[in-house]
Parts: C-alpha cells; sequence; structure tokens
C-alpha cells in the first residue's frame, strides 16, 4: 500500500493548513504553527515535492488503492492551498518597493557603487 506516498502528500498539507488557517492562540499552538509555516516561504517547492510524489507514485502503481486516491485528494487540495499562498505574496514586491522608496528616496545607492 502507498503509505509513503499519504505521508509525503499529508505533510505539507498540514504545513499550508497551518499557514492560511494560522490562529493567534496560547504560547504552544502558536509555535507549533510557526514552525510548520515554512511553506509560506517556499510554496513553489512543495508544489514540486507535490508534484514529484504524485507523479512518483503513479508510475509505481499506488495510485490504484484507496490510500493512494486519499493521498492524491489530499495533493490536490494542498496544491490549492499552495496557489492560495502564492497568490497571498503578489503584491509583496510592490510593497517592499514602495516602502524603501519612502525611506530611502525613489533610487537610493550605495556610495561605493556611485556611477562615475
Amino acid at each position: 500500500m502507498p503509505w509513503g506516498y499519504l505521508i509525503s502528500a499529508a505533510f505539507p498539507g498540514v504545513c499550508v493548513l497551518a499557514v492560511i488557517a494560522a490562529r493567534r492562540s496560547p504560547r504552544p499552538p502558536a509555535t507549533a504553527f510557526f514552525h510548520l509555516g515554512f511553506v509560506n516561504e517556499a510554496p513553489f517547492l512543495a508544489a514540486y515535492w507535490l508534484i514529484g510524489t504524485t507523479a512518483l507514485a503513479g508510475a509505481q502503481g499506488d495510485l490504484n488503492t484507496a490510500v493512494g486516491w486519499l493521498a492524491f485528494a489530499i495533493s490536490l487540495m494542498t496544491l490549492g492551498g499552495l496557489t492560495v499562498i502564492a497568490v497571498r505574496a503578489l503584491p509583496a514586491g510592490r510593497v517592499v518597493t514602495q516602502a524603501l522608496a519612502e525611506q530611502l528616496g525613489p533610487h537610493p545607492t550605495h556610495p561605493g557603487c556611485a556611477s562615475r
């Protein structure tokens, strides 16, 4: 049975759930959600992981079982969550550029890198 595929699909799923449904609660749960939130910084890496494990499970015939289909469904839901995370991150570049322009001026230059 494809238990390895289920585990490799469930772990990113739990991490995505921790990022999307983050709670501001007492210390221990908040700390766990913080440590599971690494997919917020690298959603495409997690997506590549899921796509790779799904392709490997398909090549090995693991998708022909009930556990395989459960893992596949978890993978699809996780990919949807990763899409939400990536879309949420789109305005970050513009916001950071605007904040730097407000604090440092429109085109900050390093003194050692001034054009001659």
